[in-house]
């Protein structure tokens, strides 16, 4: 004798519970994933250690790096101190309010200091130095 359960009737279903929180594992795994391959892939400079504020920084702020030869880059491209200050002001008209000096630590500070001047001059005042925070420490902080 067989007895109907009502089983046997039943059509074959995809659950969703389970597919969404894939999808949501999936999502977090490759935003995690994203966001620690982000890192500075501009020129190597040994940074100054220097006691500095923390500040919150754009996504992208504009970076001019002077290395320890006291010649200056944008974007890896070598500028003139001119060039340097022209791009910033374009890049500051656009919508990126911030602008780093990324200086080495054995570069003259005249260069840094005539850049900063020049970058004022041209109505930035959103200029910092990007300065290691202590030796002991890898974080970086920015000091106006």
């Amino acid at each position: 004798m067989q007895v109907a359960t009502g089983y046997e009737k039943r059509k074959a279903r995809i659950e969703m519970v389970p597919l969404l929180d894939v999808v949501f594992l999936l999502l977090v795994f490759f935003i995690y994933a994203m966001l620690s391959m982000s890192v500075h892939r501009g020129i190597d400079v040994a940074l100054p250690e220097a006691r500095g504020t923390m500040e919150l920084v754009d996504s992208f702020p504009f970076i001019i790096t002077v290395t320890k030869e006291n010649k200056l880059h944008v974007e890896n491209d070598e500028v003139t101190m001119e060039a340097a200050v022209r791009y910033a002001v374009d890049q500051a008209a656009t919508g990126r309010r911030k602008i780093l000096i990324h200086a080495d630590r054995h570069a003259n500070i005249g260069i840094a200091i005539e850049l900063l001047s020049r970058l004022r001059t041209e109505g930035l005042s959103s200029v910092s130095f990007l300065v290691k925070d202590s030796p002991d420490q890898t974080g970086y902080t920015t000091t106006r």
